[in-house]
């Protein structure tokens, strides 16, 4: 179920260039809006997008936003990425939120996001969608890191015993 769709400007495109791990990109953003029935928020400026394409084509990025709720609190959120190429990124959401405020249910769940980069619009989207009743098949998407680039030391998190690819 589509949860919210955001549309961020991006404020300054950093091109970091050639590394070890492949070329390296941080987009710096401006304000986002949230479009959305249960989520009452925007992104703040100032949230990042850094995204590592693979000599083989292969995009992996992290977010990491920040969004103010309508009452003003603030929820945080850093989540990984991964796409065959920059047209089809699909994200892993993981929300912090205060306990106490009328977001505390993004706390829990499973949520997912599909990116969409415009560099001549200047404007990332993230359409997130609530997977929690989804069941997994097998017909994963299988993406493989180039086997002469060395692993990156800060590597996101391993599967768990009980997760399925998917």
């Amino acid at each position: 179920t589509l949860l919210f769709t955001a549309e961020i400007a991006l404020r300054e495109l950093c091109d970091v260039g050639k590394t070890p791990f492949g070329k390296r990109d941080v987009f710096v953003t401006g304000e986002g809006k949230i479009t959305s029935e249960r989520v009452k928020a925007s992104v703040l400026p100032g949230s990042l997008d850094f995204q590592l394409k693979r000599d083989n084509g292969v995009i992996e990025i992290e977010d990491i936003l920040v969004l103010q709720t309508t009452d003003g609190q603030f929820i945080y959120s850093r989540s990984p990425g991964v796409g065959v190429d920059e047209n089809d990124v699909r994200v892993v959401m993981d929300f912090e939120a205060p306990n106490a405020g009328g977001h505390a249910w993004l706390n829990s769940g499973s949520y997912v996001a599909r990116r969409t980069l415009d560099l001549e619009k200047k404007m990332l989207t993230l359409k997130v969608y609530d997977v929690s009743g989804v069941e997994v098949s097998d017909d994963a998407v299988t993406i493989e890191k180039p086997k002469d680039q060395p692993a990156q030391s800060w590597d996101y998190r391993t599967k768990g015993a009980s997760e399925k690819r998917g």
